[in-house]
């Protein structure tokens, strides 16, 4: 026999078997799992991310695009390539400062664009599937999914809905980079 010494879950196993064979003289009624009988338990609750941890100092794209802190952040972002000459490196160099207000540091600082509609159409009668079948994520990939979700969602680009209001969803596939 395998016991618990304590419940983890509403859903946690109390005791059972190792072998389906052996006998004991415990009654059956110990082999049960205990039932939620909590109404008061949220179920579905949509977590709390864990808070970005970088500074938001160079961010300054909508107040102060120029301010020197992030234009140096800006170029240093910048990797202008080898095949060029001295000057010209330093021409490319002078343009990207002169424009530094068009670069976005974040995704915070992207403009929306307010000029195009994009609307997805569907026959009418369509379904897809709401169950997702999502591989369990590594502690740093957990971590790096939740960042990047609590960025896309302070900048306004996703935003959390209900679990009934879902249409279609799809497992999160993180991608590796190459090098």
């Amino acid at each position: 026999m395998v016991t618990c010494s304590s419940l983890d879950s509403p859903c946690s196993p109390i005791l059972f078997p190792t072998d389906p064979t052996q006998n004991n003289d415990d009654s059956s009624e110990d082999n049960v799992w205990p039932v939620l009988t909590d109404t008061n338990e949220i179920l579905g609750e949509i977590p709390d991310f864990p808070k970005p941890t970088q500074g938001a100092s160079v961010f300054t794209r909508n107040s102060d695009p120029f301010k020197p802190e992030r234009v140096a952040e800006v170029m240093r972002s910048i990797t202008i390539g080898e095949d060029l000459s001295v000057e010209q490196r330093l021409q490319v160099s002078n343009l990207c400062e002169e424009f530094a207000d068009t670069f976005a540091l974040a995704v915070s600082e992207v403009y929306p664009v307010t000029f195009k509609n994009f609307k997805l159409t569907f026959p009418a009668g369509s379904t897809f599937s709401t169950k997702v079948n999502q591989r369990p994520l590594t502690p740093p990939q957990h971590e790096y999914l939740y960042e990047r979700l609590n960025e896309l969602e302070a900048a306004g680009i996703i935003r959390r809905i209900a679990p009934e209001d879902v249409k279609a969803a799809s497992p999160t596939v993180l991608a590796q980079k190459a090098h």
